[in-house]
């Protein structure tokens, strides 16, 4: 019988596989030497990315810090630096988003099945945190400073309007 960690590891080392092969080049190179750097490097970035994740949750138990906007904008350097590194030695950037997104919801999305009402007051969260990964990727793939300026007014507004919408739209829910 198979534990669920050997599962998800198996899990995600195809799909990072099936991404690595959908953008690798059909040239002369050695493909398993290539295939085991970017693997190296995809479990890199999935392990900083949990471990930010990790230390936003620390810090969102301590008063007066807006942690949705402290962790916008830290998944959006992450995925900038990673990304920016990644384009560098030519790895796909797919592999690199992917790997994010696992390392920042490996945690949360069993807690958010198995509770599903009662965290949809914070269901804005994760989809801010996936549009800052996209867009801290744009920023890479487009390096002019309009975009790293609309960046960060869209996760501005994203946390201060469209989270607070939300909040008071769940809160009006729950008194009917």
């Amino acid at each position: 019988m198979y534990s669920s960690v050997f599962l998800a590891g198996n899990i995600f080392e195809r799909i990072l596989l099936l991404s690595y092969l959908c953008s690798a080049k059909q040239n002369n190179q050695n493909y398993m030497i290539m295939y085991s750097t970017h693997y190296r490097y995809y479990l890199t970035v999935a392990t900083v990315a949990f471990v930010v994740f990790l230390c936003i949750r620390v810090i969102s138990y301590l008063p007066y810090i807006h942690t949705a906007l402290a962790e916008s904008i830290c998944f959006w350097e992450l995925a900038w630096i990673c990304c920016f590194k990644a384009k560098k030695e030519n790895i796909p950037l797919r592999g690199v988003v992917l790997a994010i997104l696992i390392g920042r919801l490996f945690l949360e999305l069993p807690e958010r099945t198995a509770y599903f009402r009662d965290s949809l007051i914070s269901l804005p969260s994760p989809v801010i945190c996936i549009v800052c990964i996209l867009l801290g990727t744009f920023c890479t793939l487009k390096p002019k400073s309009w975009v790293y300026f609309l960046s960060l007014v869209i996760i501005y507004i994203m946390n201060v309007f469209i989270y607070d919408a939300w909040r008071d739209y769940i809160l009006t829910l729950k008194t009917i």
